[in-house]
């Protein structure tokens, strides 16, 4: 396990890193294989728009430290403001 900018990174048992995963549009740090449109959406809202690392809501959660609760309802409200990335 080690820490880069403030994030923690583990090695997985077949010695890969869950950093390697980052380009695919799975969880680069849970490694989550199917993200919803929502997390990849909440992600480029939130993160960059032209992101290539994506986070799962618990993820995301974590990264920006609030409650997966509030990530939710704010997917709601991109959605009611007509956000098309969702």
């Amino acid at each position: 396990m080690w820490n880069i900018a403030g994030r923690t990174f583990l090695r997985s048992a077949s010695g890969r890193t869950k950093w390697g995963n980052c380009m695919k549009k799975s969880c680069c740090i849970c490694e989550k294989e199917t993200l919803t449109k929502n997390e990849i959406g909440l992600t480029k809202k939130l993160l960059d728009k032209n992101a290539k690392r994506f986070y799962c809501i618990d993820c995301l959660a974590m990264y920006l430290e609030v409650d997966p609760e509030i990530l939710l309802s704010k997917i709601e409200e991109f959605k009611e403001q007509g956000c098309t990335l969702f």
